[in-house]
């Protein structure tokens, strides 16, 4: 993660825990795949998301290994 994150915003959110491997599973058999629920913080570095106006980048700002 670079040091220049800048403000980080932190959510609470809801996790789905998967419980099986899924790949184009059908609407009806997804509840199957789910192992269960918890609590989890997500944190979102508020100036990597917006770095470029024109494409708010979801991955790049929630997706580093720490903050």
């Amino acid at each position: 993660m670079p040091a220049e994150v800048g403000r980080l915003a932190f959510e609470g959110e809801l996790a789905v825990v998967i419980g099986r491997r899924a790949d184009r599973v059908a609407r009806e058999e997804a509840a199957a795949c789910v192992f269960g629920y918890t609590c989890a913080k997500g944190v979102t570095a508020i100036e990597l998301l917006n770095r470029d106006a024109s494409f708010p980048q979801w991955t790049r700002a929630e997706s580093a290994k720490r903050f």
